[in-house]
């Protein structure tokens, strides 16, 4: 029986002193008697740790904590991977021992404040939706997660054999991420201006998607989109996975230009999201959006981009369907909190209006120059970024003519 039966107690034996070790939101370096945390509230947690505080490469697993739980692991010095063992036989001496070392969890409040054994409101917001399910799903049974786990949407055949993988080896898939293309958006066999809708709409893509992960209704299905968009956070924060990060890209790259669908069959799935990201833009400073590849700096940034674009759609929608009092829509207030809190915290300007994004300035010799702001027709899908429609060349014995997109 546990020393605190209404907590989770994670044992934790032979741990080298100095060892970073993480869990949830929370870090410390391990001392020479660390043996573990306690006061574990229950629901699901991601311990991680790695051999020193600045090493780049992190590794981790999440558990299930509810009340009177002892989970023991232990150290294996030659994987430096944290072991699955029994736990102690003996809930006398030996546990009495050992429980004079353990550390507190502690995370903090909705007001900042650490507390321990409680709190932890900061990570239920940012963790809500991830279920045992999600778990299964994208780690596999032992829910097992590192900073070096790959997928098979990491790299294409190419890129393998540079690496030195055998063709269609790879290096090891990990992470069984939810398969995202942001190329093909559309169904087999689309052509002509219905494709280049779908294109620039992915409300169908994202529709597709949601069917493929719905295990009994359309809801489940949502809040499995929703805990995998969380996942790919979390380890892109505390493992700093590059796998995780781009699946959280191509993730909000689908759902933030998906349009059609925001205020009609999605809509409660857009205000989990809108809700989901504005928790993560309050946990996070602006060099984490800087640090994806080809991340951007500043209102370049590639999220704001996204942004921009979504709240474009909005407006549109908004105005088609002439709503008396569009304050009162949820999403509408969801986003605009989401504009004043980028806008206060990184300096992101995401209504296209507030912007000067073409004029005329005259030099100190009293010239008049044209000025553009950079990615202008990319963000509009304008000029050379625009959708066209393009004949499609057909082989005489095919007989026949149509269109299809291009661009």
């Amino acid at each position: 029986m546990s020393l605190h039966p209404t907590t989770t107690t994670l044992h934790l034996t032979s741990i080298p002193p100095g060892t970073f070790i993480g869990i949830d939101l929370t870090s410390f370096t391990s001392t020479p008697a660390f043996q573990g945390v306690k006061l574990i509230p229950s629901g699901l947690h991601l311990l991680y740790y790695s051999t020193t505080t600045d090493s780049s490469l992190r590794n981790g697993f999440w558990f299930y904590a509810h009340p009177g739980r002892v989970i023991s692991k232990t150290w294996d010095p030659e994987a430096e991977i944290a072991t699955l063992v029994d736990a102690p036989p003996s809930a006398g001496l030996e546990e009495r021992l050992y429980a004079e070392n353990l550390t507190p969890y502690k995370q903090r409040d909705a007001e900042g404040r650490v507390m321990v054994g409680g709190g932890g409101q900061e990570w239920r917001a940012l963790s809500g939706c991830v279920r045992e399910r999600t778990l299964e799903r994208c780690l596999g049974e032992g829910w097992v997660c590192g900073t070096a786990g790959v997928s098979g949407m990491d790299y294409d055949a190419g890129e393998e054999v540079m690496m030195g993988f055998p063709p269609g080896g790879g290096g090891g898939v990990d992470v069984m991420w939810t398969r995202v293309d942001l190329k093909v958006t559309w169904p087999a066999g689309t052509i002509g201006r219905e494709r280049t809708e779908m294109a620039k709409d992915r409300s169908w893509a994202l529709n597709n998607l949601l069917h493929g992960l719905a295990s009994e209704n359309q809801d489940d299905a949502e809040r499995e989109l929703l805990g995998e968009l969380q996942l790919s956070f979390i380890m892109s924060i505390t493992l700093g996975s590059y796998s995780a990060m781009e699946q959280y890209r191509r993730l909000l790259g689908l759902c933030l230009t998906s349009r059609a669908c925001v205020f009609h069959e999605r809509r409660k799935l857009f205000e989990g999201l809108l809700e989901t990201l504005l928790a993560q833009l309050h946990y996070v400073d602006g060099d984490f959006w800087a640090g994806f590849v080809d991340g951007g700096d500043g209102d370049d940034n590639w999220l704001a981009k996204l942004l921009r674009r979504f709240g474009g759609g909005i407006k549109e929608a908004v105005n088609e369907q002439q709503q008396a009092d569009p304050d009162k829509d949820s999403i509408v207030r969801l986003f605009r909190d989401m504009e004043s809190l980028t806008r206060r915290k990184f300096d992101w300007v995401l209504d296209h209006k507030d912007v000067v994004r073409r004029g005329l300035v005259q030099t100190e010799d009293g010239d008049m120059i044209e000025l553009e702001l950079p990615g202008l027709d990319e963000e509009d899908e304008t000029g050379e970024y625009a959708p066209v429609i393009v004949e499609e060349v057909v082989g005489e014995g095919e007989g026949g003519g149509g269109t299809m997109a291009g661009g």
